[in-house]
């Protein structure tokens, strides 16, 4: 309920606001995600070291108040229609107005009611749902993973930062081939290396294997987040996720 919501606003916003270089733009929005990532860990650490666990989760809680709720409510604006401003529209669909996606940029319009009356709407649900299931279970079962297979809480850990990095730098890699490549094929590429890193997880034994498959995991999982919203899927995957919401 925390992780879906949270990763359609974020991306719907910056889609909103930019359309020839959305794919650079949410990669900058993966990468502060990976950033999180690994920042994050770090200080709990540091506060359960010093103060206990249960001051650790007061710590991240207040700095979720201060560094992501008051800057939200405060700075963000669903688009830039609302502050007198348009996307960066690309040459070829300047004074086209059609669509329900930002003023200009020929995207097509879809009501939930349109969007769930279409093959396309399900295979979306179906295909996105699969992948996200899989990056959380995987995410959140790592290190004790690498723990079971005797690689030791070090070789744990190291693995969750190579994951984290690897996001960051592989949603800087998707987003330069969004604006390059047709999404549909990048969307076919990160399942196929979610893929392949879910089958090398099984036969990990040594520490470079270890930290070899979370690099490709986040590579993988920095692709998922940035793909999943790029055009053309863009208006379709909104009335999906309202539809998820409702």
């Amino acid at each position: 309920m925390f992780q879906s919501p949270l990763q359609i606003g974020a991306t719907t916003v910056v889609a909103n606001w930019f359309v020839s270089k959305r794919g650079r733009a949410t990669s900058i929005l993966g990468l502060s995600h990976s950033v999180g990532m690994v920042l994050f860990p770090l200080l709990a650490g540091m506060v359960i070291h010093s103060w206990g666990w249960q001051a650790a989760w007061m710590v991240l809680g207040a700095i979720v108040w201060v560094a992501a709720l008051a800057p939200v409510s405060l700075l963000i604006r669903q688009s830039p229609e609302q502050m007198g401003l348009t996307p960066d529209i690309p040459p070829n669909m300047e004074g086209d107005d059609s669509g329900s996606g930002p003023a200009g940029s020929g995207e097509p319009s879809w009501t939930l009611g349109d969007a769930s009356r279409t093959r396309t709407i399900w295979l979306l649900a179906l295909a996105t749902g699969i992948l996200f299931l899989l990056q959380a279970g995987t995410n959140t079962h790592q290190g004790a993973f690498f723990i079971d297979q005797g690689l030791g809480v070090a070789v744990a850990a190291l693995s969750i930062s190579f994951n984290a990095a690897f996001t960051g730098i592989g949603s800087l890699i998707w987003g330069w081939l969004l604006e390059r490549i047709p999404v549909r094929y990048c969307y076919a590429a990160v399942a196929l290396l979610m893929a392949a890193a879910l089958a090398l997880f099984p036969v990990v034994n040594s520490i470079w294997e270890a930290l070899l498959t979370a690099s490709i995991w986040g590579v993988a999982v920095g692709g998922l987040s940035l793909i999943h919203i790029s055009e053309p899927t863009r208006p379709l995957y909104i009335s999906y996720a309202v539809f998820c919401l409702k």
